[in-house]
């Protein structure tokens, strides 16, 4: 894999990692509702949400120029990184706590992927 290609893909991680924060952000601003329908309407009342759907579209496109240049036997692991970025970004921003379970399994996710790079 080439330089240009692992950047590519820590970038696609982070384009969907922060998606998923804008989602989360929003989804606190709406709160609760007593309906699904209350709760998607508000949902739509909300700019980040619109954000966050955007920056997914950009990300499913970049996702698929990706694809064109590099394998998906190897891209799709790749992409795992989002699994790893968004809840310790939820950690920060959103004060979530993380077990001693998700480290371990953040470090068998980060020793799966340096043997797929290997």
């Amino acid at each position: 894999m080439t330089l240009s290609a692992a950047i590519q893909l820590l970038l696609f991680s982070c384009l969907m990692a922060s998606g998923q924060m804008l989602f989360k952000f929003t989804a606190g601003q709406v709160g609760v509702s007593a309906s699904f329908a209350g709760t998607i309407l508000g949902l739509l009342r909300q700019p980040t949400f619109w954000l966050a759907c955007a920056l997914y579209g950009f990300a499913t496109l970049f996702w698929l120029w990706i694809l064109t240049r590099v394998p998906l036997s190897f891209a799709y692991p790749a992409s795992a990184l989002a699994l790893i970025i968004v809840p310790v970004m939820s950690m920060l921003f959103f004060a979530e706590r993380l077990s001693p379970a998700y480290w371990l399994g953040l470090a068998l996710v980060l020793g799966g992927l340096f043997v797929l790079t290997r």
